[in-house]
């Protein structure tokens, strides 16, 4: 398509994304404040397509991306410097190097083998760790059955109906409802991005530092 041209392609399905719409790209920007992926990217990297990419909340912790040694980075929100990126991005000179790395990555860390690998590490991980003391999380009723019932009675009947719950939207399997700060707090957003930036040196750090408290009775 020419430079000053936008072509809408509808939905596509995932096994026709890489044709179609990958093939196609030289670069993806990725603008998004926090993420717990993000997919699109990984894709994209498979793909041999370079990414710019916001220093989302989410990224320093994952330490995945690298700045200008498989992506251009830029801090969320500034526009005048993802516009900068995706500017160097048309040189192939700056851009190839990157998207090689950026292949490399999807393979050693994203392929089939090393997600499998990875979760198997994580779940064993979990199911020897000792319980955290303090109590259990409350979730809010999810329905009118959780109100008249109680949340275990509730799940039991809907297991002995049948019934099972319908994700609306990607990713809502996931406990968003947990967290207690609403998203549109900036005191809660600034304060989750200064510890995401330290990495996981400063997150081991700051769980060192905190004061310990014995097991529950």
């Amino acid at each position: 398509a020419a430079p000053d041209r936008v072509e809408l392609l509808g939905p596509v399905p995932p096994e026709a994304m890489a044709q179609r719409f990958y093939r196609g790209c030289h670069a993806l920007l990725n603008p998004s404040a926090w993420e717990t992926g993000p997919m699109v990217v990984w894709e994209a990297m498979a793909c041999g397509v370079a990414v710019a990419s916001a220093r989302y909340v989410g990224s320093g912790l994952e330490g995945a991306l690298a700045h200008g040694d498989n992506c251009l980075l830029f801090d969320t929100g500034d526009a005048d410097a993802a516009a900068d990126a995706l500017a160097a991005l048309a040189d192939p000179a700056r851009r190839e190097p990157l998207c090689r790395a950026a292949h490399r990555l999807v393979r050693e860390r994203y392929s089939p083998e090393a997600s499998a690998s990875a979760w198997a590490a994580a779940l064993e991980a979990v199911a020897s760790a000792v319980p955290a003391p303090g109590p259990e999380p409350v979730l809010p009723p999810a329905g009118r059955l959780d109100r008249a019932l109680g949340r275990g009675a509730a799940e039991r009947v809907r297991r002995a109906a049948g019934r099972q719950f319908r994700h609306g939207e990607p990713g809502g399997e996931w406990p968003h409802a947990l967290s207690q700060a609403p998203r549109e707090d900036p005191e809660h957003w600034r304060a989750l991005q200064v510890l995401d930036q330290q990495g996981p040196a400063g997150t081991a750090s700051a769980r060192a530092a905190a004061p310990q408290r014995g097991p529950r009775p």
